[in-house]
């Protein structure tokens, strides 16, 4: 069996603080409402709260422990947990953990041994008996297409079978351009 691991984590502090986040943002929204609406109470509070200095602290005390979640939920939202995305087979001897990364430098590396590609973008997508491999590829403008793809498809299938031990189930490629420079000959 094949599974993936990985992808962007939110700890349960910040879910927590999104979830307070969320509903001091969406009562906030309402009251701006009333506001335009004609609700004056709330436009003559904030007047005289702002009279006073004690309660000016408090108002940006509280703008400022605003701001901070506000840079710590983005900051949240985008940073991973340390984990790589892996792909993790059980054999009999435990479980192997391969990074797509590592996966995608092998069908970079099989792939440029083909004559005529000139450059590589693979991305590894898992599913739950093998892998998809999509690459897009720029190739030599005197090279048959058809050919060369055919090649990197079984390259690719069989060399990650070989050297990973995965099964590949599809190696979907687009040709993303035709280069405009002919290698030179040496003779």
């Amino acid at each position: 069996m094949i599974t993936q691991e990985g992808d962007l984590e939110m700890g349960i502090f910040d879910r927590a603080l999104l979830t307070l986040y969320s509903f001091f943002v969406g009562i906030m929204s309402v009251i701006v409402i009333l506001a335009a609406l004609g609700w004056t109470d709330v436009v003559y509070f904030l007047t005289d709260a702002l009279a006073s200095e004690e309660q000016r602290i408090v108002i940006i005390i509280g703008s400022v422990i605003f701001f901070l979640i506000s840079v710590k939920l983005v900051m949240a939202a985008f940073h991973k947990k340390g984990v790589v995305n892996t792909l993790i087979q059980d054999t009999a001897m435990g479980q192997v953990r391969i990074s797509l990364e590592a996966l995608e430098n092998l069908v970079k590396r099989v792939t440029f041994q083909v004559r005529g590609v000139r450059e590589v973008k693979p991305y590894i997508l898992v599913e739950p008996n093998g892998v998809k491999v999509l690459i897009r590829t720029v190739v030599s403008p005197d090279i048959s297409i058809p050919e060369i793809t055919n090649e990197i498809q079984s390259g690719v299938r069989d060399y990650l079978s070989e050297v990973a031990g995965i099964t590949v189930n599809s190696v979907k490629i687009l040709v993303e351009n035709v280069s405009s420079e002919l290698k030179a000959r040496v003779e």
